[in-house]
């Protein structure tokens, strides 16, 4: 098990690998073609609006970007029948996706066709429909990584691939590893073998992923298609933690995590003037996590917990008496809070706030089953809040005994992984970045204290806050 370690709060370590605002996607360790998760293609660009602000766009998509694109049958060869392609995205699943909440399904109609017919399906080009050609010539040695999944027989003699040096570099996805079972399969292609080792053919790359249906078939071809990425050899493992300030949505200078009270000492939750922006820019393996937890008891601790370890949250240290400890709860979003939303509930595009409330548990009207414990969000004015928890207690390594195993199964813990970023305890949303700041995905993880039982003058600090990405 492998895992990387970022110390926080009290003192902040990070590795700095920031990416600008609407920066060019080519060159980062992963490339997606279709993720929730990862950048790279911008899909339909134009429809790019950035977060909204009550409905209205808030960033305007760069014209001039090689990573613009979009997604189309492009070539038709042939005569006679009939023939036809559409792709749709799926709606929202929860269990049937590799990355994020969805998928892309291809259906494919070919009917009547002579021998010498052919659909080449390029599926992403440039905006202007002429393809511009990209150097991808860092991804030589590396592979173009896809799920798959079809009960169609037919589609194991699909050709994919890509368009380079302006022909198609294909391979048949039966050959590839693919079996039309009607499970997910993962599927690897050597870059490399795809142009025939002339790797000067990937500085010319005007299609970064191709299907080709070149042959007869008795009924509809449909293929479902996940996570579609280009990887680099070496699969270097890479990610970050932005600093940004609550009060400007700008990098940070401070090298601490802080709560300032010009107004005194809240009674209640409080919001750090700071936020985590993540960046991760590699896919270990399938079964990959970001977490957060504290380590208060540890020989590292500075000031060290000695309190009795209980089931409720830890946080904030007393510097002076560390038998005391004010709680911590953080959230992760898609948005930059706060989010101002129409409040339309057909959409369900509701505001979303730093104030924090908490649910003692209990029955909420319209709400149909018993609604546990938990911190909500207390400006929201979406029907039925208090059974949506989006913040969760921050946990401590003690109250696993330690156990590393157990902590990382821990599912309360985790902020980030495959399925996105963890909204609730029994919710993980998959991100757009056509639809986030900066027109990227980088989730945002706030963190807050309860002050509730603080007092003045008193210090109280946290060095041991761990964000850990953990990967088999």
């Amino acid at each position: 098990m492998k895992k990387l370690l970022f110390t926080l709060s009290a003192l902040i370590f990070f590795i700095p690998f920031v990416f600008s605002a609407q920066s060019e996607n080519i060159g980062r360790n992963i490339y997606a073609i279709y993720s929730e998760n990862f950048n790279g293609v911008k899909i339909d660009w134009n429809l790019w609006t950035g977060q909204l602000n009550n409905g209205t766009a808030t960033e305007t998509a760069i014209n001039i970007s090689s990573d613009n694109a979009r997604e189309w049958p492009d070539t038709w060869r042939g005569s006679g029948g009939v023939a036809t392609y559409n792709i749709v995205e799926s709606t929202y699943s929860s269990t049937e996706s590799k990355d994020g909440n969805k998928f892309l399904r291809h259906t494919i109609t070919l009917r009547g066709l002579n021998a010498s017919s052919a659909w080449d399906i390029i599926c992403f080009v440039d905006n202007n429909d002429a393809p511009i050609s990209r150097n991808m010539s860092g991804y030589a040695g590396g592979k173009l990584e896809f799920w798959a999944r079809s009960s169609s027989q037919d589609t194991q003699n699909l050709k994919i691939g890509i368009k380079a040096n302006n022909a198609n570099r294909l391979t048949t996805l039966g050959n590839a590893g693919f079996t039309a079972d009607g499970f997910w399969h993962k599927i690897s292609i050597d870059l490399n073998t795809l142009v025939g080792n002339n790797t000067t053919w990937l500085n010319y790359v005007s299609a970064p992923f191709v299907v080709v249906a070149e042959y007869y078939a008795s009924a509809d071809i449909i293929i479902d298609f996940d996570c579609i990425v280009w990887k680099k050899a070496g699969n270097a493992v890479s990610w970050d933690a932005k600093l940004m300030d609550v009060s400007t949505n700008q990098q940070s200078t401070s090298a601490e995590i802080k709560w300032t009270m010009p107004n005194g000492i809240p009674n209640g939750w409080k919001v750090a003037d700071q936020y985590f922006e993540l960046n991760l820019d590699c896919i270990p393996n399938d079964n990959w996590g970001i977490q957060i937890f504290s380590d208060t008891k540890s020989s590292n601790a500075n000031p060290k917990y000695t309190g009795t370890s209980t089931d409720t949250a830890f946080g904030l240290i007393d510097t002076v008496d560390t038998t005391k400890m004010l709680p911590l709860a953080w959230r992760v979003t898609d948005k930059v809070l706060p989010y101002v939303g129409t409040e339309n509930p057909v959409t369900g595009d509701y505001s979303q706030t730093l104030s924090i409330g908490f649910f003692p548990g209990g029955n909420i009207s319209g709400v149909a089953e018993y609604v546990n414990a938990g911190l909500y969000d207390s400006g929201s004015v979406a029907p039925n809040s208090q059974a949506y928890h989006p913040w969760f207690y921050l946990k401590d390594k003690a109250q696993y005994n330690n156990n590393d195993a157990a902590l990382e199964a821990d599912e309360y813990i985790r902020v980030w992984d495959k399925r996105g970023f963890h909204a609730s305890p029994d919710a993980y949303w998959g991100m757009v970045p056509g639809a986030m700041i900066n027109l990227k995905i980088a989730p945002k993880l706030y963190l807050a204290a309860d002050f509730s039982q603080a007092f003045a003058p008193a210090t109280y600090k946290n060095n041991t806050i761990i964000l850990r990405l953990f990967h088999e």
